[in-house]
């Protein structure tokens, strides 16, 4: 649901996927997302229910998810530094970093 709701905004750029679904873990309690938005994406006139999937304690609290979101006009430096963030967990080993394609 979280992936139709974003998708259906029509600026999508980028998902990755992290966390427990992608390291092994053989019953995962929720989900890890990154997304890349595009750089003119605004969150202006959207209906509640992607506004939730776009803020972080609704989306938890709603889906069991973290989604961690940006444009992209942020620049590719700052997005290769967040994708470096989230390949790592929480005490700096690498885990696995995946794309999610449609």
């Amino acid at each position: 649901m979280v992936f139709d709701l974003l998708h259906g905004t029509g600026k999508v750029k980028h998902v990755y996927l992290f966390g427990s679904f992608v390291a092994a873990i053989p019953s995962p309690n929720d989900l890890d997302l990154f997304v890349i938005m595009a750089a003119d994406f605004t969150m202006k006139g959207l209906r509640e229910e992607v506004v939730s999937v776009l803020t972080h304690n609704a989306c938890r609290i709603r889906y069991n998810a973290d989604v961690f979101w940006v444009t992209a006009g942020i620049g590719e430096e700052q997005i290769k530094a967040a994708l470096d963030v989230f390949s790592r967990n929480p005490i700096q080993e690498s885990q696995a970093l995946l794309e999610v394609t449609r």
